[in-house]
C-alpha cells in the first residue's frame, strides 16, 4: 500500500487461508516502499505471503480486508484509517516440470515410512553386507 505525499501504514495483517495451498507470512514486519509516480512521491508498506500449492489446478486467493492508516506529510495533517481490500488472484498450479514420472516423488499430507535393517546395525563389522528395507503406508494418493 502506498500513499501520495505521505505514508501508508498497514495496521493489521490478517492470516490468509487459501483452499488447496499453504499460505505462510514471509515476514513479521512490513517492508518500507518509496516510489515516484508521475513526479509525485509515494511511500508505504508491503507485506509478502508465500503460497505453496498442495494440488494441481486452479488456486483462488480471496480478497483480504486490510486496515490502512494514511498520514499526509506536513504539520497538523493528522491521519485517517481506511478499510481496503487486496485484489483477488487466481493461478494454475502444476507439478514441477519433468516430475510426472519421477519415482520416489510423493506429494501427500499423509505418509508413514518405516525402515528395517538386516542384520541390525549394532552387529556389523567393516566389509559386512547390509540390506535396508523401506516401507511406506497410510499414504493418501488422492491429493
Amino acid at each position: 500500500m502506498l500513499a501520495k505525499d505521505g505514508w501508508a501504514k498497514i495496521k493489521k495483517v490478517r492470516d490468509l487461508e487459501v483452499p488447496g495451498a499453504i499460505a505462510l507470512r514471509g515476514q513479521t514486519q512490513g517492508s518500507r516502499n518509496a516510489e515516484t509516480i508521475d513526479g509525485s512521491a509515494y511511500s508505504g508498506q508491503r507485506y509478502e505471503t508465500l503460497l505453496f500449492p498442495q494440488r494441481s489446478g486452479l488456486i483462488a486467493v480471496p480478497a483480504v480486508p486490510v486496515d490502512v492508516e494514511v498520514k499526509v506529510f506536513g504539520a497538523g495533517t493528522g491521519s485517517k484509517t481506511r478499510r481496503m481490500k487486496t485484489p483477488p488472484l487466481e493461478f494454475q498450479a502444476r507439478p514441477p516440470g519433468g516430475s510426472a514420472n519421477v519415482d520416489g516423488l510423493v506429494s501427500t499430507t499423509k505418509l508413514s515410512l518405516e525402515q528395517t535393517w538386516d542384520p541390525e546395525p549394532g552387529s556389523l563389522k567393516v566389509g559386512d553386507a547390509i540390506k535396508r528395507i523401506l516401507r511406506s503406508s497410510s499414504f493418501d494418493s488422492s491429493i
